[in-house]
């Protein structure tokens, strides 16, 4: 692992990036705040020998009291005063980061190859940095903020000791070491535990997804499954819990030990003091000024050490959070060989997955020409939609060359329920151009969603989804229809469709076949299909089978050829 210093730099750097008047100010309200408490002493050792002079004298001098009074209201004003303020900048600075954080995350998770997202081990990192980047981030920098403030205290009350004695301050540091030891010693098992049961967590969430998300909803009841994903999430937190439980109360067992050896040091050094007060004959108000500052200064000095050791435990969250903001993103392996607009060419693609021990296509060799239409086939699992996010360039091939050709649409077997406007729904397809409601509306139409979009309360402009009260949801037929229209309106040269009809009812299907040559007038049309009535809207067909092509040809080629196609039709006819 990298130095225990690189990441807390690296996050402090961020910091000042994000926001350097904010840091300023913080920094600034930090320095004020720490010499307060030295202030505040001095006042009190003032107030107490104004006090003990006029006991002495039996004179009650008011303007001099008022004076000591005064001096101390005033620091105590200041203290609150100081401490709002700095509340209030520390929030304003909160927001900042944490909105910073959030943007790296995200444009992180945008650039990343989509291949890894079907990889356990990205899973794994991901949960991490987004779990770990709430509150490490601000953390460190509060932290850092505040061992500045305790340290600028530790040294004023260190001066100010040393004049009782020198060795006051050093024993007092030494004091703190064996509670540093102990708390660095549980940083580093909490962190081994929690990279040992990140995959537990997730289970614990998933299991929680299962039992209150509206996609597992109807199965859970029909099912009866609810007792059944309850007793797994209990049984996994319970779990997750007896083992942090265990390693809590390894860790405050020692911490037990050395907070009563410290404690028993310092009373040693507390009647020191008392003893030296008496040989040097201090007044009362430089005795309770010392006895004051000794307590404070072993306090903020047990707080400082505390953070040092936070720091180290910063350090070791933080490296997931940096893990995920430095992953590799994937060269890009795409041949870029000039092809015509529209034109698909593979020549001996090969692809597998993160971590797989297997390839998944082999040695994948096709030309698609500008304007067809072509049916991909074949058996569950043999590789039509790593084949389809290969041509959507959402995969990179490991070897061979991939030609892709223009722009591309898509629709995908799990199309996504966007909670925005209808019009806005089918807009998503391409942002890039100006709204055209024409163009919207003949995508609704072409998609057999328009006559329901005009019979809704605002038309185009009612919000779809369960986001708001005024939200209108959809089936899922009909949603797959939105889903087609958003692909419809993109202005591309390619349009690739996953299972376009399995959530259409009859009429919508037969519908969208007789359109179909007037949506794809002029551009390549991939579909990916178990459905006879698809397959016959293609131009050719494309076979998928033990990793490769099998077969590529039109639908009476590839009858006539008898192979797997021929196969597969004569078992869909019986």
């Amino acid at each position: 692992m990298k130095s225990s210093r690189y990441y807390i730099f690296r996050i402090l750097k961020m910091i000042w990036q994000c926001s350097w008047l904010w840091t300023t100010l913080n920094a600034l309200l930090v320095v004020v705040r720490g010499l307060i408490p030295l202030a505040q002493l001095w006042a009190v050792k003032i107030i107490i020998d104004i006090t003990t002079r006029q006991v002495t004298s039996h004179q009650f001098d008011l303007y001099e009291a008022l004076g000591g009074l005064l001096l101390m209201g005033g620091l105590f004003v200041a203290s609150s005063l100081f401490a709002s303020l700095h509340t209030i900048v520390k929030e304003r600075h909160s927001y900042c980061l944490s909105d910073n954080i959030s943007d790296i995350i995200h444009r992180q998770t945008a650039r990343i190859g989509c291949v890894y997202f079907d990889d356990a081990y990205f899973h794994n990192v991901f949960f991490r940095a987004v779990a770990e980047s709430t509150t490490k981030p601000l953390g460190v920098f509060y932290n850092v903020v505040n061992m500045l403030q305790e340290l600028l205290t530790v040294v004023s009350l260190a001066v100010l000791l040393m004049s009782l004695h020198w060795l006051l301050p050093i024993v007092l540091v030494l004091l703190g070491v064996p509670i540093v030891a102990v708390r660095v010693w549980f940083s580093r098992q909490q962190y081994n535990l929690q990279q040992e049961q990140t995959i537990d967590e997730r289970k614990t969430q998933y299991y929680n997804r299962v039992l209150t998300s509206r996609e597992f909803a109807k199965e859970v009841r029909v099912f009866g499954l609810s007792a059944h994903f309850r007793s797994l999430y209990l049984d996994t937190l319970f779990a997750l819990r007896h083992k942090r439980m265990q390693l809590l109360l390894r860790g405050e067992a020692r911490e037990v030990v050395v907070q009563f050896v410290a404690s028993v040091a310092f009373v040693a050094v507390f009647g020191f003091v008392m003893w030296q007060a008496v040989n040097i004959q201090l007044s009362v108000g430089m005795l309770a000024m010392y006895l004051m500052a000794l307590q404070r200064s072993y306090g903020t000095s047990q707080d400082l050490l505390e953070r040092i050791a936070a720091l180290y435990d910063f350090n070791l969250f933080l490296k997931n959070f940096f893990d995920f903001v430095d992953m590799p993103l994937p060269a890009n392996r795409i041949a870029c060989n000039e092809v015509e607009s529209g034109t698909i060419s593979f020549s001996n693609v090969s692809f597998a997955y993160p971590n797989a021990t297997t390839t998944t296509l082999e040695n994948v060799s096709f030309r698609i020409e500008k304007g067809e239409t072509v049916a991909i086939v074949g058996r569950n699992g043999c590789g039509k939609s790593t084949l389809v996010k290969l041509i959507c360039r959402l995969y990179q091939p490991n070897s061979g060359e991939a030609n892709i050709g223009g722009k591309i649409s898509a629709i995908f077997q799990d199309f996504m329920l966007y909670n925005a406007s209808a019009t806005d729904n089918i807009r998503l397809g391409e942002l890039s151009k100006q709204t055209d409601m024409h163009a919207v509306k003949q995508a609704a139409h072409n998609a057999g969603i328009d006559q329901v979009f005009e019979q809704l309360q605002y038309g185009y402009d009612t919000q779809l989804g369960t986001l708001t009260p005024q939200s209108n949801m959809l089936s899922q037929g009909q949603w797959q229809r939105v889903a087609l229209a958003r692909s419809f309106y993109a202005d591309a040269d390619i349009i690739v469709m996953d299972e376009p009809t399995s959530s259409l009812d009859a009429f919508t299907e037969a519908s969208l076949r007789e359109n179909f040559n007037a949506i794809t007038h002029g551009r390549t049309a991939i579909i990916v299909s178990h459905r006879m009535s698809s397959i016959r809207m293609a131009d050719k067909i494309m076979v998928v089978d033990n990793k490769t092509i099998a077969d590529f040809g039109t639908y009476n080629e590839l009858m006539n050829h008898k192979g797997l196609f021929y196969e597969m039709m004569t078992k869909m006819d019986m």
